[in-house]
């Protein structure tokens, strides 16, 4: 049994909630996209350029949609970036969610 199955979804780390979230999409046949940070000489960063920082942890493309979700830990709280880019794509009529633990079990019907 996967640590997953064992927590509580609002114990899930942020982590294991992308784990979860990305399994959800591929089972609902979706494209996805998620951006790993990578360790450089400075530490953690994720490579982007222009004005890429903050950029939703998820995209996916399926069933005639585009979907952006970020993830939050239970009490994680969104980066003025973060906010930017929600406010941007949903000014531009795309679907953006800010999903945590506490969502997990409603993912399914939205993705349906």
């Amino acid at each position: 049994m996967s640590v997953r199955a064992q927590r509580k979804p609002a114990g899930l780390t942020e982590d294991e909630l992308l784990t979860a979230v990305l399994d959800l999409l591929q089972v609902y046949g979706y494209r996805t996209l998620h951006i790993r940070p990578a360790r450089t000489a400075r530490g953690w960063e994720t490579p982007v350029q222009a004005q890429g920082k903050g950029f939703p942890d998820i995209c996916a493309a399926g069933r005639g949609r585009l979907i952006f979700a970020e993830l939050k830990s239970q009490t994680g709280t969104l980066e003025p970036e973060q906010v930017a880019w929600v406010e941007a794509l949903i000014a531009a009529g795309q679907t953006c969610f800010i999903w945590r633990p506490s969502d997990l079990p409603s993912i399914p019907g939205i993705l349906a």
